[in-house]
């Protein structure tokens, strides 16, 4: 099977994940606040400094599926479900963007590991990454 067609699939999977678990995550679940799992930089977000995030989780392959998320990107600055996970917590900082980074579970289903990280810009090897889709799949 092609790579980019595998690619599509997986990521398609795990979108449907996310969301679905964002339907039923409660606050409680999340283990910690959205305001502690907040950071806000003065310049350009490093996709060096994600990996370093990500790793630095001990994430267990095939258990734990990191992801980013463009914050900015409609799926997510227009998506009820995401305003009502966050509702009073996470709000808009004109001038920045937005980058969520979290990690997808099957067993359980849920999403978890959140940091959202507000950035006056992306590097440009970040930008590459996530290039114009809301979500993207790591490995």
């Amino acid at each position: 099977m092609n790579n980019v067609v595998l690619a599509g699939i997986i990521g398609t999977v795990v979108v449907a994940g996310v969301v679905g678990a964002a339907l039923v995550v409660r606050r409680k679940n999340i283990q910690r606040s959205i305001e502690d799992a907040t950071e806000t930089i003065e310049g350009d977000l490093q996709f060096a400094d994600v990996r370093s995030y990500l790793r630095s989780l001990n994430l267990k392959e095939g258990e734990d599926t990191p992801f980013i998320g463009n914050g900015n990107a409609p799926q997510f600055a227009q998506s009820p479900q995401f305003a009502q996970i966050t509702k009073g917590y996470l709000k808009a900082k004109p001038g920045y963007q937005l980058l969520i980074i979290g990690t997808y579970s099957e067993n359980p289903d849920k999403v978890d590991n959140f940091k959202f990280i507000f950035s006056k810009g992306w590097s440009e090897d970040l930008k590459k990454v996530i290039g114009d889709e809301a979500i993207v799949v790591l490995s």
